[in-house]
């Protein structure tokens, strides 16, 4: 990886960006909006970060769950576990909870990063790592 990559992709983790390449689309989660400019440099060099490892010197793609963002997403001893941990009733759920959109695994009711067929209109199937289809 060249040394202005591993530049970019370091400035996209101090600002608290996760990069997600799932096909041929680059997914960036963020926690709070990050500077217009890094973004625009995404944008720019988005053949070069889409083509970099996934692991090595700079962890380039990491699906985040929401938990630090999410209120009760965490979980605790008397209510649901976190979401990255399997819950069966959580099992396929979406909704809407303070403006964000929550998605569970089809399968497992953990987090679901993977969402298949969700648009503006509709919220799609979603899954987790693990139970991701090979769609």
């Amino acid at each position: 990886m060249n040394g202005a990559l591993t530049e970019l992709l370091e400035r996209c983790r101090a600002a608290g960006l996760a990069l997600l390449v799932e096909g041929h689309s680059l997914h960036v989660n963020f926690e709070k909006d990050p500077p217009n400019d890094l973004i625009e440099e995404i944008q720019r060099h988005k053949p070069e970060v889409m083509a970099a490892p996934s692991s090595g010197p700079v962890r380039m793609a990491e699906v985040i769950a929401p938990a630090r963002w999410v209120p009760g997403a965490g979980g605790n001893c008397c209510s649901e576990p976190p979401f990255e941990m399997p819950c069966p009733e959580r099992r396929g759920v979406f909704a809407r909870r303070d403006g964000v959109f929550l998605h569970f695994c089809m399968e497992c009711g953990r987090w679901g990063a993977y969402g298949y067929g969700a648009t503006g209109a509709k919220p799609g199937r979603w899954y987790c790592r693990m139970h991701r289809p090979d769609e």
